[in-house]
């Protein structure tokens, strides 16, 4: 198996098949598994507009789109600890991994921020 699978296991017929295909690996190479519990992710139209938000102040601001989407993303996400090798990183949440209820009120700070810049920013 050369590429990544991933299950979401809403029926015993998915679980049955997820089992099979795991009891049917080979030996070697050694394979890992995670189980986590499903977050839906958020909605396509909330992402969009989002990214609609920032191309918005990027241009009434004078930034790259992508420069604005990460000074955002330092602004308002709180960054996550991951130790490597016994060094302490600060990583950047990824706003493509929030689900509905974070996208929601993150798109409220950045909202908040563009008012505050003077930039009106209407939902249609």
């Amino acid at each position: 198996m050369s590429s990544a699978r991933k299950f979401i296991l809403r029926s015993g017929a998915v679980k049955a098949r997820c089992l099979e295909i795991i009891q049917s690996l080979p030996d070697k190479p050694i394979y890992e598994i995670s189980i986590k519990k499903h977050v839906k992710g958020g909605s396509t139209e909330s992402k969009n507009f989002y990214r609609l938000c920032v191309r918005i102040i990027a241009n009434e601001l004078g930034y790259d789109p992508e420069e604005m989407h990460q000074a955002l993303k330092k602004m308002y996400l709180s960054p996550k600890i991951v130790n490597i090798n016994g060094r302490d990183v600060e990583i950047t949440p990824s706003t493509t991994e929030m689900n509905q209820e974070e996208v929601s009120a993150y798109t409220e700070r950045v909202l908040q921020f563009a008012a505050e810049q003077g930039i009106e920013i209407g939902r249609n």
